[in-house]
Formats: C-alpha cells, sequence, structure tokens
C-alpha cells in the first residue's frame, strides 16, 4: 500500500532539520500501518518528507524517495505502474537504478515535464521534487484510487497520504467545515471535500503545481470525458463498451500480477 506525508515551501522551511524531525516521525507513526517494510525520511530545508513502504515490486531494491542519474529529482510514489515495462522500454538514454515500477516516472518527467503522467496505466498518488526547477508535483491516478490531502497555510505547502498524518503537523487547520458535510454534486470542481475548512482531496486525474514563479495551480491531467466520443464524433454505444469489456478485463487483471 505505501504511504508518505511531508512539508514544503520553496523560500526555505521555518525551523532547522532537528525541530522538523519530531513533526515528521508523527506523520509517519500515523501512515505506519500503510507501509511496515521501511521508513525513510528527507530534509533538505525546503522539503521535509517521510515515506512508509510495503514492498511489492523489487522488494530488495526498490527503497524510495528514489533519485535521477544525476540526483536532482526525487520521487515518492504510493501504488502501482501497470505498464512500467512498456515506458520502460521506451524511454531511451536513461539508467535504472531499480526494477522498481515506479522508477520509469522520474525520466517520464525527465522527457516531458507536467505531461508524464500521460500515458501512465496504473493507481498511484506520488510527490515529485525537481531541486534544479524548485518545482514540487503532487498527483493522483486517473480515477483517483490513492488518496492524497494536501493544504496550504501560510505559503507552506502541507501534505499526506492520509488526513491523520496531514493532522500530526501543528500548522494543518482542525476546524470542521460544516458546509463539505453536506452533500453537494462535483460539477468539476478541482478539489473534493476533507471535511477540515481549507484541507483539500487533490481529485483523481489531477496535478498540484507548486512552484517559485507563480501561485500554486491545481490542473486536470486526464479526463474520463475524452474518452466518450468515437472519431467521427457520434457517441459512443453500449454495444462498443460491450465488446471491449472481456479484454480490458482480462488485460487489468494480468497487468495486476506482477508483484514480487
Amino acid at each position: 500500500m505505501c504511504g508518505f506525508a511531508g512539508f514544503f515551501k520553496v523560500s526555505g522551511l521555518p525551523g532547522g532539520s532537528d525541530s522538523r524531525a519530531p513533526v515528521l516521525a508523527r506523520m509517519a507513526t500515523r501512515i505506519a500501518h500503510r507501509g511496515p517494510d521501511d521508513e525513510q525520511f528527507y530534509d533538505d530545508d525546503r522539503l521535509a518528507l517521510c515515506f512508509r513502504r510495503l514492498s511489492i515490486v523489487d522488494v530488495a531494491g526498490g527503497q524510495q524517495p528514489l533519485w535521477n542519474e544525476d540526483h536532482s529529482i526525487l520521487l515518492v510514489v504510493n501504488g502501482e505502474i501497470y505498464n512500467h515495462e512498456d515506458l520502460r522500454t521506451s524511454l531511451k538514454g536513461h539508467r535504472f537504478s531499480t526494477a522498481s515500477d515506479s522508477e520509469v516516472l522520474l525520466h517520464l518527467y525527465e522527457e516531458h515535464g507536467n505531461d508524464f503522467l500521460k500515458d501512465v496505466n496504473g493507481i498511484f498518488a506520488l510527490a515529485l521534487w525537481d531541486t534544479r526547477k524548485r518545482r514540487l508535483l503532487l498527483a493522483r491516478d486517473r480515477l483517483g484510487v490513492k488518496p492524497l490531502y494536501y493544504v496550504i497555510h501560510n505559503g507552506q505547502l502541507l501534505f499526506a497520504s492520509e488526513l491523520k498524518a496531514l493532522l500530526a503537523h501543528p500548522d494543518c487547520p482542525r476546524q470542521i467545515d460544516w458546509e463539505q458535510v453536506q452533500p453537494r454534486p462535483w460539477h468539476g470542481r478541482p478539489v473534493t471535500p476533507s471535511y477540515i475548512r481549507g484541507v483539500n482531496h487533490l481529485p483523481g486525474g489531477f496535478l498540484l503545481d507548486v512552484h517559485d514563479s507563480g501561485p500554486p495551480r491545481v490542473t486536470r491531467y486526464w479526463s474520463i470525458d475524452d474518452h466518450f466520443s468515437s472519431a467521427d464524433g457520434a457517441g459512443i454505444q453500449a454495444a462498443d463498451f460491450l465488446g471491449r469489456y472481456q479484454e480490458l478485463f482480462e488485460d487489468s487483471v494480468r497487468r495486476q500480477l506482477m508483484s514480487d
């Protein structure tokens, strides 16, 4: 399952690493059940991060955070990338340091920038830190299977796989938003309820981009609506769905049997 949590500020986090370490430890403890096999911490004064790992693919060598070849881009991922072998063969000129399915995302980002998730088939939540561009990206899989919460408070981004890990940070809001408790239609809003005022649940198919050249941006990188029309513009009929169902079902089962 895995999980991660952390906090980020482009201009530099307040305090020192010694004062942040206990906060990270508390956040990691709140998601320990998600990753009983490994615990890692990272702090470079802009990004402070904890990661809990459940070993599924590349059990021995896929510890996270993962780094690209020149150690300029960091990645943590909760989830699985089902088409990682296909993606790996398409990435020429890159050196892979693990057999982890998640490592392909690093090199896809190097090749395609913020469009790196376009061809990814998987369920995931991720945090990617580009140290050269001073850009942090958070993203969730297309349908939002893996959770990811975040809040921006006084210029600082807090994020976590579970709300209770976010609440372990002293700067996380705690006031219940009673309006969110009431059922409301989706209507394409770029946030989904967390039931805590100011805390957002990043929607599936969305990416949060935090950098030093402008305000944070939440953008959609995939929409199911884009797949509901045929090449000639006519709507897809029920028979089209039925004809593809067995093929897609068998493919999804086959891909999910890849774990070690």
